[in-house]
């Protein structure tokens, strides 16, 4: 038990030194700065409804930068076969892996809001943590599947999630019922409110980053045990 904590902590503080460090300073730049140098647009815009934009957009822009090359970075590299010379279970590696990178993105966005008290107004703490979960494990899960195949991971599970809330409307117009039922199933659910009541619509949000991050980790599983590591 000690060593899964003292190895997640390492995944932790190598995530934050490097990639919370960029995150930091993408966010004051991209989310800070710009209602610093523009107050009367906060004012007309509203400090809660203000954060409440920062923290939606930033969960999505710091859960890309948290998983991306999850796994092909390892793979690509000299790491993957150091890794799991030894019995590590590579499916519960990655799984303390993206817990380290869901931490790092609720640490530095609290930071960010923390911040934005400080330095923009003082408003309520938002009740982002739902969504910012749910827009993480759903960039994660299709980042960690595409990462044990190819590269470019990160850039292709951010368009998916962006096709996800855009393409969904254009899907009614396509003449192929069956095409266009299975492009709404493999989108991100992305369109959905994470704290809806609706069972159904909550199952689907849930259960779809589990589906797909149990396929990428059954691959990377797979491609360890066959020794296929190139």
């Amino acid at each position: 038990m000690s060593r899964v904590i003292y190895s997640f902590l390492w995944q932790l503080r190598d995530l934050l030194m490097f990639r919370g460090s960029l995150m930091i300073l993408l966010g004051f730049f991209a989310y800070l700065l710009p209602p610093m140098l523009a107050p009367e647009v906060v004012a007309f815009t509203g400090p809660e409804a203000t954060l409440n934009n920062i923290v939606t957009s930033a969960s999505v822009f710091f859960s890309v930068i948290a998983v991306a090359t999850i796994v092909h970075q390892d793979r690509n590299g000299e790491f993957y076969k150091v890794l799991f010379a030894r019995p590590i279970s590579p499916v519960l590696y990655y799984l303390r892996k993206t817990a380290a990178a869901w931490m790092t993105v609720v640490l530095v966005l609290a930071l960010v809001v923390l911040l934005f008290n400080i330095l923009v107004e003082a408003v309520p703490i938002p009740s982002g943590f739902v969504a910012l979960t749910g827009a993480f494990l759903l960039i994660a899960s299709w980042t960690l599947l595409i990462s044990s195949a190819v590269n470019m991971d990160w850039l292709a599970a951010w368009v998916l999630y962006g096709a996800g809330k855009s393409l969904r409307p254009a899907l009614e117009f396509l003449d192929r019922p069956l095409l266009a039922g299975f492009i709404n199933a493999v989108l991100p659910p992305s369109h959905l409110d994470p704290t809806t009541t609706d069972l159904w619509h909550s199952i689907w949000y849930w259960g779809h980053p589990v589906v797909v991050g149990a396929i990428g980790l059954t691959i990377v599983w797979m491609r360890v045990r066959v020794r296929k590591l190139v």
